[in-house]
């Protein structure tokens, strides 16, 4: 009890997902929110519906414990894509964000939204999205072509 190994990147559909079985009072109530989700699809194992959730703290599990809980977890997330995880993360109150590459953050609606990328003509590689300036001021000029 103590020391355990706890997963905090678990794969899904297309990807993988950041979610900590962590517990207090910023956790638990997301740790509860999963479990309703997963007994509405049929998933929740008795190991997560009997937890006295309330009460959970991750520091005094063994690792068997640790394995009954975060085992159907790992199974319901691969039944799930990235962006469906993360909008019921969004919509469910749960403390869960996609683990990101390239291809998410490119495809990304909230940086689309913020215009994160403009397209850049390079001479070797032709047009290719390049990130803005996380600041943007009048008094001085974004990028103005590829580096060097």
């Amino acid at each position: 009890v103590g020391e355990t190994v706890q997963r905090e990147i678990w794969p899904c559909k297309d990807g993988y997902v950041s979610f900590g079985l962590r517990g207090g009072p910023a956790r638990i109530p997301g740790l509860k929110r999963l479990v309703a989700w997963m007994n509405e699809e049929g998933l929740a194992t008795p190991a997560l519906r009997d937890r006295d959730w309330d009460s959970y703290n991750h520091n005094l599990l063994s690792q068997a414990e640790v394995g009954e809980i975060s085992e159907p977890i790992a199974a319901f997330f691969l039944t799930k894509t990235m962006t469906e995880l993360y909008d019921a993360a969004l919509t469910r109150g749960l403390m869960l964000a996609p683990a990101n590459t390239a291809r998410e953050i490119l495809a990304s609606r909230q940086y689309a939204s913020r215009d994160l990328f403009v397209q850049m003509e390079d001479t070797a590689l032709g047009v290719v999205p390049l990130v803005r300036s996380f600041v943007v001021s009048d008094a001085v000029p974004g990028a103005q072509g590829a580096a060097p």
